[in-house]
């Protein structure tokens, strides 16, 4: 009689559970850190129907033995109250351990985080010398793709973003906001800097001016260009940001066999390729030299971009070493865990489940 009677108030107080934390769910007040595996509920049916099965075979294999009173000498005879709250325990213990498993969060507190990281601008060319498509679907856009990638694995530093033709200018200055920065990545263009010709010095000197501050450490810059350089002053100003505690990162966008350069019209429609002063087709190549000695005057290095963005994870894997610096501080408000208010009943009923198989003949 008293399986019974402990069965029932474990199925209560279990449904009582599963009914608090359902309406304390529906209110907001319950939330799950891993609602993502909330398929695993569907273990506790499969469960209950194992355990069906297991006795329907359990008793056909015993009818076929014999008769309950020939067998209780050779076999243990199960209390059937006993084995009902072992089978009930064990589906409860389930129930709350896959509660315990979608990391249940009630109440929060305030929570002061220090930010450290690496300050970093993102320097793109978008002169019109980018529009050339030896990179599909043309320099610019595979710097972009590339660019958006990379924003993907720097978690906690912070960004800039400038762009640069024959002038420059802080497109988005340094954030922690990498949506903000993807949304001034979207609209850049060739038409952008109505300015024409490069101009990587003053882009250099943009980014070293956005920066800031006089600490020499964490600064960094990653320029991406075809190495075009019709300023003529880009190996001064990296020596002058190499003085400033910046490393300069430096991608060649483009190919040594170069490209024509295609003028479009308003609807992005090519009408015809950049000629020079003679009339002859303008090809763009890729000028490496100057970017090569720009990254070594500042200790950073020269990669030509490739299909499989491996220069940029070598960057990153260089971020991620450097010094970090305190980037301010910011309250956060944290949700506390109470996985625990689940996990102690399941190791309780687990713990009686698996006393209650034990093979004794009486309890």
């Amino acid at each position: 009689m008293w399986g019974y009677v402990a069965t029932g108030l474990i199925a209560f107080f279990s449904a009582a559970a599963g009914v608090l934390a359902l309406l304390l769910w529906n209110s907001g007040a319950l939330r799950f850190a891993e609602g993502r595996l909330a398929w695993a509920l569907l273990l506790v049916p499969a469960l209950i129907a194992l355990l069906i099965h297991h006795v329907r075979r359990q008793k056909a294999a015993r009818a076929r033995l014999g008769t309950a009173s020939n067998l209780e000498p050779l076999l243990p005879v199960p209390n059937p109250g006993r084995a009902l709250l072992g089978r009930a325990a064990l589906v409860c213990a389930a129930a709350f351990a896959v509660l315990a498993l979608l990391g249940p969060r009630m109440g929060t507190k305030l929570e002061t985080v220090q930010r450290k990281g690496v300050d970093l601008f993102l320097v793109v060319d978008v002169s019109k010398s980018m529009d050339a498509d030896d990179l599909k679907p043309s320099r610019l856009r595979r710097a972009v793709m590339e660019i958006e990638g990379f924003l993907d694995g720097l978690e906690g530093n912070r960004v800039g973003l400038v762009a640069f033709a024959g002038d420059a200018f802080v497109q988005c200055p340094l954030t922690l906001d990498y949506a903000a920065v993807r949304i001034f990545l979207d609209v850049l263009d060739t038409s952008l800097i109505p300015v024409p010709g490069t101009d990587i010095g003053r882009a250099l000197e943009k980014a070293v001016e956005g920066f800031g501050t006089r600490e020499h450490k964490s600064k960094v810059i990653i320029l991406f260009t075809d190495g075009e350089d019709h300023g003529g002053q880009a190996e001064a100003m990296a020596k002058k940001a190499a003085d400033e505690g910046v490393v300069i990162y430096a991608i060649g966008i483009g190919s040594p066999e170069g490209s024509v350069i295609p003028m479009k019209d308003d609807r992005g429609q090519i009408r015809e390729y950049k000629k020079d002063e003679e009339g002859r087709v303008v090809t763009s190549r890729l000028g490496e030299e100057t970017l090569q000695k720009m990254a070594l005057a500042t200790g950073g290095k020269y990669y030509r971009s490739t299909s499989g963005n491996m220069e940029l994870r070598r960057i990153l894997e260089d971020v991620q070493k450097m010094e970090k610096k305190e980037l301010g501080s910011a309250q956060m408000m944290r949700f506390e865990d109470r996985f625990q208010a689940a996990l102690l009943p399941a190791f309780l009923l687990f713990a009686l489940a698996a006393f209650l198989a034990m093979p004794w003949k009486k309890l």
